[in-house]
C-alpha cells in the first residue's frame, strides 16, 4: 500500500521504507525465490531487526 496517493491522478507515492521493500521482494524473486520463501525472508528480517540491542557504554 503506498504512503500516499494523489487523488487527482492516481499516482502513488511511496516512503523509503517501502521502495527497498520492494526491491528486496523482487531481489529475492529473481534469484528463484518463492513467495513463502521472500515471506519468510522478510519475516526473519524484521523480527530480527526489531529486537533491542544491547546498550554499550553507560
Amino acid at each position: 500500500m503506498p504512503a500516499t496517493k494523489n487523488l487527482c491522478s492516481g499516482y502513488r507515492y511511496h516512503a523509503i521504507a517501502q521502495i527497498d521493500r520492494a526491491v528486496r521482494i523482487r531481489s529475492l524473486a529473481t534469484l528463484g525465490f518463492s513467495l513463502d520463501e521472500v515471506a519468510a525472508v522478510l519475516s526473519a528480517r524484521s523480527t530480527s531487526t526489531t529486537r533491542q540491542r544491547p546498550q554499550q557504554g553507560t
